[in-house]
């Protein structure tokens, strides 16, 4: 017997497994991914089986997609960080599991070869601010809020917030960390965290509609082998990047397209 089902949770209907009950929604259309989070009501706020599902969705991207947008289910949160319910609930086991679950998670965000565009409105907090960072762009609302209120639950953030402080500078990172802190949209974006602010949702989606096109009309390999080489700086030391980054950029020309994109703009600058 599976007993009574616990919140969130559903049965598998392969196995009659207790499961949890997907966080996310999944639209493909016209060559872009968008991935809702969708737990509204805990602010989309992540369980441990959430991040690795995430991981999943990442990771076996359809070969005709050419932009991912990840954004959140309604007005209140792009993700408010990892579920305090479960959070409350962690022994040092299911902590270790849960932030390999989060490493697993960055990891595949980072190894994407794909473009991500995160569409931020209201909180991203926690694991939801670290989630944005790992993406590519970060369009935001006039009114989102950025935090990393961990200390505020005795819980120290993990190491992926490293990246940030790689974003937003040592002291800024000190500050959120500390004192658990909020940023503004307006805020952020001078710190150098969010790329873009629009009024609200509507024009976000807009915005993002005209990125995805504009990414779109890249090369696919060149932005993959882009994306490589910025992974590489954020995972590896300054010095080991210029060496291993000249076979890695000059890779780019082992076929013709750098040659063909090139000609094109060749060709249109001399018509002009």
């Amino acid at each position: 017997m599976n007993g009574g089902l616990g919140e969130g949770e559903v049965l598998n209907p392969v196995n009659n497994a207790k499961t949890l009950k997907s966080a996310f929604d999944i639209e493909v259309r016209e060559g872009v991914l968008t991935v809702w989070i969708n737990r509204p009501a805990s602010l989309n706020a992540l369980r441990s089986g959430d991040k690795l599902e995430l991981a999943t969705i990442i990771e076996g991207v359809a070969p005709d997609v050419r932009v991912i947008l990840i954004r959140g289910v309604g007005t209140r949160a792009f993700c408010a960080g990892a579920d305090i319910k479960e959070l409350a609930k962690h022994s040092v086991g299911s902590g270790v599991a849960s932030l390999s679950a989060e490493a697993r998670l960055f990891d595949a965000f980072l190894r994407c070869p794909l473009p991500i565009v995160a569409m931020v409105n209201g909180y991203a907090l926690g694991l939801g601010l670290i989630i944005a960072c790992v993406c590519d762009v970060i369009l935001a609302t006039e009114d989102a809020v950025f935090g990393m209120p961990e200390v505020r639950n005795s819980v120290p953030a993990g190491m992926q917030t490293q990246l940030l402080v790689d974003i937003i500078g040592l002291n800024r990172a000190r500050y959120l960390l500390y004192t658990g802190a909020q940023l503004s949209a307006a805020t952020a974006r001078e710190a150098g965290l969010v790329s873009e602010i629009l009024p609200d949702l509507d024009a976000i989606e807009a915005r993002a509609g005209e990125l995805a096109a504009t990414l779109k009309s890249l090369p696919k390999e060149g932005l993959a082998l882009q994306k490589r080489v910025v992974d590489s700086w954020i995972r590896n030391p300054f010095n080991a990047n210029i060496e291993g980054n000249l076979y890695l950029a000059a890779s780019a020309f082992g076929d013709a397209t750098p040659a063909n994109e090139i000609g094109r703009f060749l060709a249109k600058k001399s018509g002009s």
